[in-house]
């Protein structure tokens, strides 16, 4: 499995992006985590956002629930439109968007452990590991299911009605004429 791409963890409704970031959406305990690590300065920041503050959130800017505004972020976040500016040495900001006009800004402080930000992202990366291996098991049981099938012959139930030509209609064989032939007897005399 390749890191250098985005990781839709459906199953645990958390995200995460591996590039020359790694940014890690969750949510817990009723709130909504970011967790940013950068590899090159080897430092990490997270930042905890409650329920009531996103919803303000998407209020502000015309979502119109939570969900699609985190719908959102994280299609921004894959598109990479995202930055990370660091304000001072231990807080940075995340700013999502590229249009001016809806631009979220996010403050993330640096973690004092990256405890959490380790253990975080492991259980994910487990959690989507276990998943991915689980379709794959799923997908090569019915790709075996399907070759199977097709290894039977293919019987076909539809047969082609005598006298008819199928690539040209006009040249259809007609039947004989049964019964009456339309000479009359008075042919005769």
């Amino acid at each position: 499995m390749s890191l250098s791409r985005c990781i839709d963890l459906s199953k645990t409704r958390d995200f995460i992006h591996v590039g020359n970031e790694i940014i890690y959406f969750t949510e817990a305990d009723k709130s909504f985590r970011i967790f940013l690590y950068i590899p090159k300065k080897v430092q990490g920041f997270s930042s905890i956002f409650q329920i009531a503050f996103l919803k303000a959130l998407a209020r502000q800017y015309n979502f119109p629930n939570i969900q699609l505004l985190l719908t959102w972020l994280r299609d921004q976040t894959s598109n990479g439109n995202f930055l990370v500016q660091a304000t001072d040495t231990e807080n940075v900001s995340l700013v999502f968007g590229t249009n001016p006009s809806i631009q979220l800004t996010f403050q993330l402080s640096q973690t004092q452990s990256d405890a959490d930000l380790i253990l975080s992202l492991s259980k994910a990366l487990n959690s989507k590991q276990g998943y991915l291996a689980e379709l794959e098991n799923s997908n090569a049981a019915a790709l075996g299911k399907l070759n199977a099938q097709d290894a039977l012959p293919v019987v076909q139930n539809k047969r082609k009605k005598l006298g008819m030509s199928s690539t040209n209609p006009q040249r259809r064989r007609r039947k004989p004429a049964t019964g009456l032939t339309f000479v009359s007897d008075d042919d005769n005399d």
